[in-house]
């Protein structure tokens, strides 16, 4: 058996778990009120279980890092680095959220785009495409509205009255884009894997609010 890809994406509300072997994919794709903290591992279990597949047979683990949930973030690269650090031949990709839907919608829209997810309440964490080179940056929501760029979304339909394009993410769209990276052998290292935070938290800021203020 050729060696499987396992990729993990906990950045979201749905827990995405997927087995590819280039044309061959099995996925496990939870609904928006799964508790990721209970439900990884034994989903993951089952997944390989009911396919007949152990982690011996996986080759690369692929992990989204960020940006999204801060919680499901870390949940995720732990799995990772923890399974990891028991096989350290395995290979791990790193995957930001944000150059994979910028990737998926560079394929079919020709031009300058930017591409939003949500970050906080008051703020976006925002990928652009100027000339086919990507950036990344955290935006407010009133900055964002003000935009004049082709915005697409993913998992947001609209915000302060402002209609985005949303986009959804197929198990080939992960598999697609992590067989590029490992074309490229753009690998990471067990210890240089770490979540993409780019902004504080709702918690944190809230914290921040507070200390400031007394």
């Amino acid at each position: 058996m050729n060696k499987l890809d396992l990729i993990i994406d906990t950045s979201g509300e749905e827990l995405r778990l997927i087995l590819s072997d280039k044309n061959v994919i099995h996925s496990f794709k939870g609904d928006a009120h799964l508790k990721f903290q209970e439900h990884l591992l034994p989903e993951l279990d089952k997944l390989l279980k009911k396919n007949s597949i152990t982690l011996s047979d996986i080759g690369s683990f692929c992990v989204v890092v960020g940006p999204g949930s801060f919680t499901g973030v870390r949940l995720g690269v732990t799995m990772v680095k923890a399974f990891s650090y028991v096989d350290k031949t395995k290979k791990i990709i790193s995957i930001n959220m944000l150059e994979l839907l910028m990737d998926k919608i560079s394929k079919t829209f020709m031009g300058d785009f930017l591409v939003v997810i949500k970050c906080t309440t008051s703020k976006m964490y925002v990928g652009e495409s100027v000339q086919g080179k990507y950036s990344f940056k955290v935006l407010t929501n009133e900055e964002i509205c003000n935009l004049d760029q082709k915005i697409f979304s993913y998992g947001i339909q609209s915000v302060q009255g402002k209609v985005f394009e949303e986009i959804t993410l197929t198990d080939e769209d992960y598999v697609t884009f992590i067989q590029n990276k490992k074309k490229n052998k753009e690998f990471v290292d067990l210890f240089s894997l770490e979540p993409i935070y780019m902004a504080l938290s709702q918690a944190e800021e809230e914290l921040l609010k507070k200390e400031t203020h007394d």
